[in-house]
């Protein structure tokens, strides 16, 4: 028997993304941090996704999750700034802005 997965239609991806960011602004915290982690499965999730995800994380308290998400996502850069500065981590905090500053693209600065 064979299983075979098929990819999301670009418009699925989009309307789940819209549902995501919805969930997070009104509050549904753990229902965007589902939503997102779906959307962040992959070897190259959107930013919108990962950024999500760990802005959900942060909302609930979750930093260290929040942290191991950005990590894995240099376009994350500033994301992970703000988290490891919300841990107190200040040295790596400020690296994190450095690439953030440094990368062209939607999560520089």
């Amino acid at each position: 028997m064979a299983l075979i997965l098929a990819a999301a239609s670009p418009l699925e991806a989009q309307t789940d993304l819209a549902g995501a960011q919805a969930a997070f602004r009104t509050g549904k915290y753990e229902a965007a941090i589902g939503a997102f982690s779906r959307l962040a499965v992959g070897p190259t999730p959107s930013r919108a996704a990962i950024t999500g995800l760990v802005e959900s994380y942060r909302a609930v308290g979750r930093l260290a999750e929040a942290e191991t998400t950005a990590r894995r996502a240099p376009v994350a850069a500033n994301a992970l700034g703000e988290v490891l500065y919300q841990r107190g981590k200040l040295a790596e905090a400020e690296q994190a802005f450095r690439q953030a500053v440094s990368r062209p693209g939607p999560d520089s600065l």
